[in-house]
């Protein structure tokens, strides 16, 4: 029965409620994506442009502007004598400065004025009409990252639901699968976003001021869209800075030899062939067995017992041995008897 309810065809208004479910979500984590990309400074001025690097132009001293007093010229230089204030005193000391020397600050500059950088910025948050308070711009990122990795997975599993239902191929078990989807799609995002902000990743940056919006949402889309890639990524990086080796036993997923038991044979008559069973491990699978079976019968190295039997044979117990491609390997046990009369 449980074989019979797993193929059973979803009822219509499951597939209805489904496709709601998707659709709802989908338009909130769009319009949470919306809300966090056109954010207001908390107090309601202008957020300031992110800040440029300094470059040798910006640099160099500050030329006088139009209309300023300029350093006296010559006597005897024409028309520009009458525009120094007088020979000597204070009107000496507005020259420019020299060369190497390091120009006052203005009152002009950020440092001066206390403007914030867009690193440092507050942003004021509100979806839907509700005030939901001050975040960083940390916290922006991470938001948005987490609402389109939702998104992108209720846009893909959205597709799954239309291309099963067209194919008359959408299962009542999928339930579970489509109610997950967009909060999966948010963790997987979440945790690719943070390897590569945390440089994890060949080329990535972790400096705030660096990152772009577009392309950090395009990321957490397409890794809600397609998480079983995204996870392959994340356990190679995993893998890459920890190369763990776990060695400990009785572990859930240890590799297990998961036969019950094995057929009797008859002399001269074909053994109707067995494939041996193992769950978990990595494959490929290699298997052995000891001591040799009955004259006539052979395992493979995937695990199938088939031959004909040519001899009768007690019943006898033989151990049989997998072992996985893991590294370190592993392998499992187990005694099985057989008799051929």
């Amino acid at each position: 029965m449980a074989n019979q309810g797993s193929t059973e065809p979803m009822k219509a208004w499951w597939v209805a409620t489904v496709a709601a479910y998707l659709l709802i979500a989908t338009a909130a984590s769009c319009s949470a994506v919306y809300s966090l990309w056109s954010l207001r400074c908390a107090d309601n001025s202008p957020c300031p442009a992110r800040e440029q690097p300094a470059t040798e132009s910006s640099k160099a001293p500050a030329q006088p502007a139009a209309g300023t007093t300029q350093a006296p010229t010559p006597p005897g230089t024409g028309p520009a004598q009458p525009q120094t204030p007088a020979a000597t005193g204070t009107a000496q000391t507005q020259t420019a400065p020299a060369a190497g020397e390091t120009q006052p600050q203005t009152a002009s500059a950020p440092a001066a004025s206390g403007q914030r950088t867009e690193a440092s910025q507050v942003y004021k948050w509100t979806w839907a009409g509700i005030d939901l308070g001050q975040i960083s711009q940390d916290a922006q990122f991470l938001l948005l990252v987490i609402f389109m990795g939702a998104f992108g997975s209720s846009v893909y599993a959205l597709k799954s639901l239309a291309d099963y239902q067209g194919e008359s191929k959408l299962y009542t078990s999928w339930l579970t699968y489509f109610v997950i989807q967009p909060f999966e799609g948010s963790g997987i995002a979440m945790l690719m976003y943070l390897v590569i902000r945390g440089g994890f990743l060949s080329g990535s940056d972790s400096a705030v001021g660096t990152v772009n919006k577009f392309g950090i949402c395009a990321i957490a889309g397409l890794t809600g869209a397609f998480s079983d890639t995204a996870f392959m990524k994340l356990r190679e990086v995993f893998q890459t800075l920890f190369k763990p080796q776990d060695d400990r036993g009785g572990k859930v997923d240890d590799l297990a030899i998961s036969t019950e038991s094995l057929p009797d044979g008859v002399v001269n008559q074909a053994y109707t062939p067995v494939l041996l069973a193992a769950q978990n491990g990595v494959t490929p699978l290699t298997w052995t067995v000891t001591p040799d079976l009955p004259p006539g019968l052979s395992l493979s190295a995937t695990g199938t017992i088939s031959g004909t039997p040519t001899a009768a044979s007690p019943k006898t117990n033989y151990t049989f041995k997998v072992t996985d491609s893991s590294t370190p390997q592993s392998s499992a046990t187990k005694v099985l008897t057989l008799t051929v009369s």
